[in-house]
């Protein structure tokens, strides 16, 4: 399944466990000799490493620090807004900053669904 996979978003334990390794940073670099164009780790409020064939030691992409009130749906927006990025045709740090402040708004409001604007992750980016 792996080689038929072009984004792949795992935590630390995942990759781990699905790479066989450990070491997050070594599980995400086996996994991408497995299939996937881009390795995602996703590391909570602490944000985001890309890994590509192309980047040695992946890129680290800075969380954005809010109050959290439920972190449901939190990944999945994270996911959402990362393909949004990447189709959008945006460079690989970018895309996880945008990301990485959608998934942040998430957590800010309770329940799966927030109705976060374009311009409020915009403005959580520009600080």
């Amino acid at each position: 399944m792996l080689e038929k996979t072009t984004i792949l978003f795992p935590s630390g334990e995942e990759a781990e466990m699905l790479a066989g390794v450990r070491g997050e940073k070594k599980a995400c670099k086996k996994l991408l000799e497995m299939g996937p164009k881009l390795v995602v780790l996703k590391k909570g409020k602490e944000g985001c490493q890309i890994f590509s064939s192309g980047i040695v030691d992946g890129i680290n992409v800075s969380g954005f620090s809010v109050k959290e009130i439920d972190p449901t749906g939190a990944g999945d927006s994270f996911g959402g807004a990362f393909i949004v990025g990447y189709l959008a045709g945006w460079d690989l740090k970018r895309i996880g900053q945008f990301a990485n402040a959608v998934g942040a708004l998430k957590v800010k409001f309770f329940g799966p669904m927030p109705n976060t604007s374009y311009k409020e992750v915009i403005e959580l980016i520009e600080g």
